[in-house]
């Protein structure tokens, strides 16, 4: 028997001939009933061949469970089936599990890279304070050794001034001779 002709039958046996998830029921009973399927034209033969496909289809699918016999009930499938309600194809279709799609896929991997980035800040940032507090010791290093060398300067500066005072003559004669005069 063709699937799609199966799947009428299902959707019909599901959604409109079953009550409660928890019926149980047999193909017999619901060909027997059924509103849309007329199926008092069909020679035996091609009914119970219509009962056993529409059983091992449900079977198959984990639709439905043996319960005893021939007797079956809706599976857990089955009744997620009942519940969804808008026939086994879009059911199946909506099981399939769908790729992501770029308004899932974009949001996700700009918090991945933005978390990169935010982790790379960190990690220089520290990085970067661990250098100036190097910097900053060395230059208040630099800083005592300057004034320090700044005192020794004017020290020297200072001596020298001494010495060149200390070894000046008294006398006041002018080094160059044009500079004296004559009268």
């Amino acid at each position: 028997m063709d699937e799609k002709i199966l799947i009428k039958y299902v959707d019909e046996l599901v959604n409109d001939f079953l009550n409660s998830p928890f019926q149980d029921f047999t193909t017999n009973e619901f060909l027997n009933e059924s509103q849309r399927f007329r199926t008092e034209n069909m020679k035996k033969s091609e009914r119970m061949d219509l009962e056993d496909s529409i059983m091992d289809f449900g079977l198959k699918k984990k639709l439905f469970k043996i319960v005893e016999g021939r007797i079956l009930m809706l599976d857990e499938k089955g009744i997620e089936l009942k519940d969804f309600g808008q026939g086994y194809l879009k059911f199946e279709k909506s099981l399939k599990s769908k790729p992501l799609d770029w308004y899932k896929i974009v949001p996700i991997i700009l918090t991945v890279v933005f978390g990169c980035l935010n982790l790379y800040q960190k990690s220089e940032y520290s990085g970067l304070k661990n250098r100036f507090e190097i910097l900053k010791s060395d230059f208040d290093s630099l800083t005592v050794e300057r004034d320090s060398l700044k005192i020794e300067l004017n020290r020297l500066n200072n001596k020298q001034i001494e010495y060149k005072d200390k070894s000046l003559p008294a006398t006041s004669q002018p080094k160059n001779p044009s500079d004296l005069k004559t009268d």
